[in-house]
């Protein structure tokens, strides 16, 4: 969120002050004071939304940062969003980004190792060229975690007009012209056993408590 968003960012503010504050993973190109107040800004170049998504996904992957379980029992097309994003080493999002690839590593490593994560997005991405596959990618940050559908952990869209009309709600239709197979989205299913393409858009703030899920050991800082 922004911090003219007033009535959420007091709250993070209040949170950030408590006596557990939360790990802040600001992603907006401007030094904000949103940005100010994150364990980790990606300053990214303009349009390069998709290029940083794939990126953290990659390091959820090669980390096995990510909910097997949860992968199983909910979703379809694992194995093509492996594909897809497998190109995008830390080196080669600081090449399209321009960003430092330890920055990527501990943007990924706050997300997988936080028990909760609450992302939340706005224009920066809902207005990029490249919104649809994004907004998907952001969404697949929360499927493979698990961290969707649970107190603490979700994504909130901050332009739900925005989002609606572009058919990048999570409850979005898999009928919808917006989902094509050139977004290698990961596609959950629902209890009933039908299927829901999951497509949001861009986190560009994750907020998450500071325990760690899965042991630091496990995380190899040179992938």
């Amino acid at each position: 969120m922004a911090e003219t968003q007033t009535v959420l960012w007091t709250r993070v503010l209040d949170r950030l002050a408590g006596l557990n504050p939360p790990l802040v993973a600001c992603v907006y190109p401007r030094l904000t004071e949103v940005a100010r107040q994150a364990e980790v800004h990606l300053a990214i170049r303009p349009g390069t939304n998709l290029a940083l998504m794939n990126g953290l996904i990659r390091e959820l992957l090669i980390n096995d940062g990510i909910d097997h379980d949860y992968i199983a029992a909910h979703t379809i097309g694992f194995d093509e969003l492996k594909v897809t994003v497998k190109p995008w080493t830390p080196e080669a999002v600081t090449e399209t980004c321009g960003v430092d690839a330890a920055d990527v590593r501990a943007a990924a490593r706050i997300f997988a190792q936080s028990p909760r994560v609450l992302s939340t997005v706005l224009q920066g991405l809902y207005q990029a060229s490249d919104a649809t596959a994004s907004a998907c990618q952001v969404n697949n940050l929360h499927l493979l975690t698990g961290k969707i559908g649970r107190p603490g952990a979700g994504i909130l869209h901050r332009s739900a007009q925005t989002a609606a009309r572009k058919g990048t709600l999570s409850t979005c239709s898999p009928s919808s012209s917006y989902q094509t197979k050139s977004t290698s989205e990961t596609i959950s299913r629902g209890p009933d056993g039908t299927t829901r393409r999951f497509a949001s858009n861009c986190a560009a703030h994750s907020c998450s408590p500071r325990e760690p899920a899965y042991a630091s050991e496990r995380w190899n800082t040179q992938s």
